[in-house]
């Protein structure tokens, strides 16, 4: 029973903290999407790296392997960023939305594995972020896998009013 307890604490400390690191991601996503100076960019850029790192690092700590699976090639690909060696472009906000309403999703659901369809999507999506890091998708091909991803996936309201992230900050909305 306090094992129990002490875990339930752990797990809902982590919720808070992974949201937190959720909400300041969107805001930078949000942010990069408007026209910045390039010096702003590289700060933006930066941050999320950070947000994304911390929230990888908290999903290990309470042993949130599928939220680590999914920051991995996501910090990974913010590293590249940084380094210049590949660029933003329109297909590269539709990954990082698609990202976070997963990370949404897992978050929120915390304690709770991932359905079937769910761990597909995820693993799908792991990949075409692990190969925009290294620059490798071609937009079209990737496009429509996540097209198709989209047809394949049952119709879920992660960002309804009910949802445990603010709407105020409209971070979350994936239009």
């Amino acid at each position: 029973k306090k094992e129990a307890d002490f875990l339930k604490r752990i797990r809902e400390t982590f919720r808070v903290e992974a949201e937190e690191h959720l909400r300041a991601f969107s805001s930078g996503l949000n942010e990069l999407e408007k026209t910045q100076p390039e010096e702003r960019v590289t700060e933006i850029i930066e941050t999320m790296f950070r947000e994304v790192h911390s929230l990888k690092g908290a999903a290990r700590s309470v042993d949130q392997k599928e939220i680590e699976s999914l920051c991995q090639p996501l910090e990974s690909l913010f590293y590249s960023l940084k380094c210049k060696k590949i660029n933003l472009s329109p297909f590269s906000f539709s990954l990082f939305y698609k990202a976070v309403d997963h990370l949404t999703k897992l978050i929120s659901t915390t304690g709770k594995g991932p359905t079937t369809t769910d761990h597909q999507i995820i693993r799908g999506l792991i990949q075409q972020l692990k190969e925009m890091a290294v620059g490798k998708p071609d937009e079209r091909n990737a496009a429509q896998e996540l097209m198709s991803d989209i047809k394949t996936a049952p119709p879920e309201k992660v960002h309804s009013q009910e949802s445990d992230l603010p709407a105020s900050t409209g971070a979350l909305s994936t239009e």
